[in-house]
């Protein structure tokens, strides 16, 4: 099945969403942030906003905006070099922010999720399009408004 530069794009954005609920490597626990729920979420959203254009970018430069569909191939190789690299920075950046008092809980929870969707997506051979659904939904419960968006 082939897809095409703006699938691609969704895609990118789709998994720059996860990032507001994924820790990084080795640590699966948020620290507390003497930041208050709306400034975390503005920084958040933020990274997310940040890592959506970097991928954004990288798309048109790989695929260009009116080219062909890209070959299933293609947009593998592009996940798996471009999107979810991306991704896994943006929810290291989240996990640094450390997580609003009171919600340490909530907010591992949510990149808890999306780090299991990203190690699945790693070790697939072909990302779904609802790949990053169940952390993009916990992050749109939470208030974020770019992260956990489609």
């Amino acid at each position: 099945m082939k897809r095409n530069a703006f699938l691609l794009l969704g895609l990118a954005a789709v998994t720059a969403l996860v990032v507001a609920g994924c820790g990084g490597g080795g640590d699966d626990s948020t620290s507390t942030s003497s930041l208050a729920k709306p400034a975390w979420i503005a920084k958040a959203d933020a990274i997310c906003q940040q890592g959506n254009q970097e991928i954004e970018q990288a798309a048109n430069e790989q695929f260009g905006k009116h080219s062909q569909q890209p070959s299933d191939e293609q947009v593998q190789q592009f996940t798996d070099q471009t999107v979810i690299p991306s991704v896994q920075k943006q929810i290291d950046q989240i996990r640094d922010l450390g997580a609003p008092s009171g919600d340490e809980a909530q907010v591992n929870k949510i990149l808890d999720t999306v780090q299991a969707d990203i190690d699945k997506a790693k070790s697939a051979t072909t990302l779904p399009d609802n790949a990053f659904a169940d952390g993009n939904a916990l992050a749109t419960q939470y208030g974020l408004k770019v992260c956990g968006q489609s």
